[in-house]
């Protein structure tokens, strides 16, 4: 069945570039935060030791330090750092204030549902397309598979046809 299948490379280049977006590794942020929950919390005060951590950000004191002296959130132990994540995963209104920092720089007080946040951009790695080259077999594979299901179905079909079985008269269970 595999030989009834051929995959020309016209075919792969097409799928390639109608698929491309399978093949590209979209941009990643690497953040870091200070978070101030106001859970059975007052709010004021909350708020007040937010701004007093965003303050200390804009005297020039360094945010791993203040996320260790201020945050409430599980990150604070490592400066605040939370990681890599693709671009597109971020909650809209968290992709908006992202998009706009360059690495280093930080937000503004963010009033969240689950109290305040302010967040730093460590880095950011953009999209990478992976080149034809890379993902041919990927693409071949696939086409393949695409193909497969009907050309084994037409297969089983032709078989079916050509097939005779006699089954002795002992064996039938009459």
């Amino acid at each position: 069945v595999r030989q009834r299948i051929k995959v020309m490379t016209g075919e792969v280049e097409k799928y390639y570039q109608d698929h491309v977006q399978e093949f590209t590794t979209p941009e990643q942020v690497e953040l870091a935060e200070i978070v101030l929950y106001t859970k059975d919390k007052n709010a004021d005060e909350v708020r007040a030791r937010i701004n007093q951590a965003y303050q200390e950000l804009q005297a020039g004191q360094a945010f791993a330090d203040l996320a260790k002296a201020f945050s409430d959130g599980p990150s604070a132990k490592d400066g605040g750092n939370i990681g890599s994540f693709p671009l597109s995963n971020l909650t809209p209104a968290i992709r908006e204030v992202v998009q706009t920092l360059q690495p280093g720089q930080y937000s503004q007080v963010l009033d969240m549902e689950f109290g305040f946040e302010i967040l730093q951009l460590v880095k950011r790695t953009p999209a990478v397309q992976r080149p034809l080259e890379e993902v041919r077999r990927d693409v071949e594979e696939r086409l393949f598979r695409i193909r497969l299901d009907p050309v084994m179905k037409e297969f089983m079909a032709e078989l079916r046809k050509q097939s005779y079985v006699y089954v002795f008269p002992e064996f039938r269970g009459d």
